[in-house]
């Protein structure tokens, strides 16, 4: 009845799903559409997990995931947009370099930065050779600028490369493995905003599970005979054949939930070498237009917490909308400031830019995964001292009873909505033992 995965022979199967994410959703609705009973455990008291899209001026803008990473139907979530009649507009903003005390920087010069991040993902196989295997990016990136041209202003190729790298993977340069750096695969067509929010795909891809939100799982237990998940309110537990774990990282970092018997060690040793990035932004909404549209500006200043680069997004919003990314250390050493006092740090850099006071903006959200007790973080980034291995013993399903996916599962797509679809559909066809398609994914239930 179910091929050759974990379900063969097992009378009426019940697979509960911890998390309701993108993974945990789409594994949800892959079992589903197959005749299997599941149910959905959420802690939060919505839908989404990283997902997490709020009304600012009147449109949905994403405090999470934001980007479509590759319009190419070969790329699923593309697919499943496609398919599911989900319309999105590219993201074909202009990048341009703002040097605190200095204005924008002429584009001829900000190019050649720019070039040089490029140069130095071609030099990459190059540095390692020369570098110890456990080398970060940041011992890699002072090898690199021995060799840059003399007249190139050090200290903005510095801020430009750094600030490319910790935006794209979130971890400080200092903790990324060199070894791991550009490792990672991208579909093609560009960077794509979903027209409505990520909430759409979420929704869709809910719609017609059986999901219970505030559910904060405290224990799984798992042996031959099934599983029994635990919470910690105290409510009865809950009973299945199989569980599939699909938070996040920081959530399996922290210990908050026990697994028993314990995880063996080759996954704990995974879960231990994987980093969980700080990634964080704010959506500033404006009564009037502030900045140019459709650019993203590259913020350099001698602050070490200020927002890396902000993007102004007033087409895809509909009314003038920043959105300021912070990511890397300048992120983490954000924990210590009030929203108050980043609101006010970034009218003042928003002023600058803009080259006179720009009136208070009519709403501002603020983003805080680092503290957020069911994510703990970000997203996956890969430090020093991980190995290529670490996301496939993560992957790995234990004595076939329970199974993990996200995001951290993935080794190609890792940090992404995509990638997490991935490792959702791979969780469900282990369990099933049949391959399974996006135009599966996108039936109706």
């Amino acid at each position: 009845m179910h091929g050759s995965g974990f379900l063969k022979g097992v009378k009426r199967p019940k697979v509960i799903v911890i998390g309701a994410g993108a993974a945990g959703l789409t594994a949800a609705r892959l079992l589903q559409q197959q005749g299997i009973r599941v149910l959905v455990l959420e802690a939060r008291d919505r839908i989404g997990g990283r997902i997490h899209s709020r009304k600012v001026g009147g449109v949905a803008m994403d405090l999470g995931a934001t980007w479509l990473h590759g319009t190419d139907l070969e790329n699923p979530l593309a697919e499943y947009l496609s398919l599911s009649s989900q319309s999105t507009l590219l993201d074909n903003s202009n990048e341009r370099l703002f040097h605190s005390g200095h204005g924008f920087i002429p584009k001829a010069e900000a190019k050649c930065y720019f070039s040089a991040f490029k140069a130095f993902n071609q030099s990459l196989e190059h540095l390692r050779e020369q570098l110890p295997k456990h080398a970060s990016v940041s011992d890699a990136m002072e090898r690199f600028f021995k060799k840059l041209p003399a007249n190139l202003n050090r200290e903005r190729a510095h801020f430009v490369l750094k600030a490319l790298l910790e935006d794209a993977y979130g971890g400080s340069i200092t903790k990324q493995s060199l070894k791991q750096c550009d490792e990672d695969e991208e579909y093609k067509g560009g960077e794509a905003f979903i027209q409505g929010g990520f909430k759409k795909v979420a929704k869709s891809l809910a719609e017609g599970l059986h999901i219970r939100l505030g559910q904060v799982v405290s224990q799984i237990y798992y042996d031959a005979e099934g599983v029994r998940v635990h919470f910690s309110s105290g409510q009865s537990p809950v009973n299945g054949t199989h569980v599939l774990v699909t938070v996040p990282l920081g959530v399996l970092k922290s210990n908050t939930i026990k697994f028993r018997p314990k995880l063996p060690a080759k996954k704990r040793e995974a879960i231990e070498n994987l980093g969980v990035a700080y990634f964080e932004k704010a959506i500033l909404s404006f009564p009037e237009r502030v900045l140019k549209d459709n650019q993203v500006i590259y913020y350099l200043s001698e602050k070490g917490d200020d927002f890396t680069y902000l993007e102004s997004v007033e087409k895809y919003a509909g009314a003038p909308t920043i959105i300021a990314f912070s990511a890397g250390q300048n992120a983490k050493n954000q924990r210590k400031i009030s929203d108050s006092k980043k609101r006010d740090r970034l009218l003042e850099i928003i002023s600058e830019i803009h080259g006179s006071k720009v009136p208070k903006p009519s709403q501002v959200l603020f983003s805080d995964w680092a503290t957020d007790p069911f994510s703990k973080g970000s997203f996956t980034f890969l430090p020093t001292g991980s190995q290529r291995r670490d996301q496939k013993r993560l992957a790995k399903s234990v004595d076939k009873r329970l199974l993990f996916a996200g995001e951290a599962c993935s080794r190609d797509y890792y940090g992404t909505v995509h990638g997490a679809m991935i490792s959702g559909a791979q969780a469900a066809e282990r369990l099933l033992g049949q391959k399974l398609t996006v135009k599966n994914l996108a039936k109706k239930l």
